[in-house]
């Protein structure tokens, strides 16, 4: 039920609940803390924060346009999070992953990307910390996008096509279809493997885990100190307010909603009816039904021994086109052909059976 403890993420082999030593071969052990915690908040470190002021706080925009095609009396903010050096939100959870991984001793870094943002954010990050970084670019991308393989490169990482012939999953894949143009999965499964097989290496992820969406929040921090003044100037009087702020400098609310980071901002508004699960806006489409069935992270691949050992399945709260062989991406295209959004996490899969509450 929505509210109670998170399912705990199951083991690929043997489908029992997995424990932290299970995932130590590819994350630090407090990125891994912080994946399981229960904690209200958790402390932004200091050397994280003062990277964050690169471009920290975001600007908040009203959305005049928006509000006008929509013929409503409404005021439509947006936070715009492309001011980043790396030009999208992803630095917020690769600045924290780079700066745990080097507090653990980690030299070296093994990722994927697809258009090539995560990979952009990541070797920035890495950059900054003095890591080195792989990133296994998904090829019709690695081919399509040369600039971002260039600022990833700018930034001192070393980028390949995936498949690559470097990894098992990769070998694999390229003697079934030797012109194969990759896929997120297939990137997913050799910069994983990659990571379970070297020391001094661990694995980076952009989406999907409770750890990067706690990063996240931080873009929350931000609007909740601009909307404590912004909300007082729209609503003078406190009894017409009625928004609670809680703001904890230095601190990120774990806590994931509708708008993730806003948990302790209650409005009194009333809102469109969400429709169901699987219609989180309250748009009027289709409701589509719960995923409850446990999915690995690299379903687009089969992958390698040490991967099915080591990657845990997490409920996701989505639908999962079902292929009887491996998945590659249409070469016009480097992303999954999939129902839900790649943020959608264990957290967000939580909250997803039932209706959201009227007011937040």
């Amino acid at each position: 039920p929505s509210g109670g403890p998170l399912p705990p993420p199951l083991h690929p082999a043997t489908h029992e609940p997995i424990g932290p030593e299970a995932l130590a071969p590819l994350f630090p052990m407090a990125l891994i803390e912080q994946e399981v915690s229960t904690e209200r908040f958790t402390d932004i470190p200091d050397e994280v924060r003062e990277v964050y002021k690169l471009w920290r706080p975001t600007p908040l925009y009203r959305a005049h346009r928006l509000e006008k095609a929509l013929d409503t009396p409404a005021r439509i903010y947006y936070k715009y999070e492309g001011v980043s050096p790396a030009g999208s939100h992803k630095p917020n959870t690769a600045v924290a992953q780079a700066y745990y991984n080097k507090q653990a001793g980690i030299k070296r870094l093994a990722t994927e990307t697809g258009a090539g943002q995560w990979g952009s954010a990541l070797a920035m990050a890495c950059n900054i910390f003095d890591i080195e970084l792989k990133v296994y670019m998904v090829k019709v991308s690695y081919h399509q996008k040369p600039y971002r393989r260039v600022m990833m490169e700018t930034w001192g990482a070393q980028v390949v096509a995936s498949p690559t012939g470097d990894s098992q999953a990769g070998r694999a894949i390229l003697e079934q279809d030797p012109d194969s143009p990759g896929s997120l999965g297939i990137a997913i499964s050799e910069a994983s493997e990659d990571a379970a097989t070297k020391d001094d290496t661990n694995y980076s992820l952009g989406s999907v885990l409770n750890h990067v969406l706690l990063h996240q929040t931080v873009v929350g921090q931000d609007f909740r100190q601009r909307g404590e003044y912004l909300f007082r100037d729209l609503f003078p009087h406190p009894a017409s307010r009625r928004v609670v702020w809680r703001i904890d400098k230095g601190k990120i609310d774990r806590r994931i909603r509708l708008i993730e980071p806003l948990a302790e901002a209650r409005f009194d508004i009333p809102r469109p009816d969400s429709g169901g699960v699987g219609d989180i806006a309250g748009v009027d489409v289709p409701p589509q039904p719960r995923q409850d069935r446990p999915i690995p992270l690299g379903e687009k691949a089969p992958p390698p021994a040490a991967r099915q050992r080591l990657q845990p399945k997490c409920p996701r709260p989505a639908i999962q086109i079902q292929h009887r062989r491996t998945v590659q991406t249409p070469r016009e295209h480097a992303e999954q052909r999939l129902f839900h959004h790649p943020g959608n996490g264990p957290g967000s899969a939580a909250g997803w059976g039932e209706q959201f509450p009227a007011s937040h």
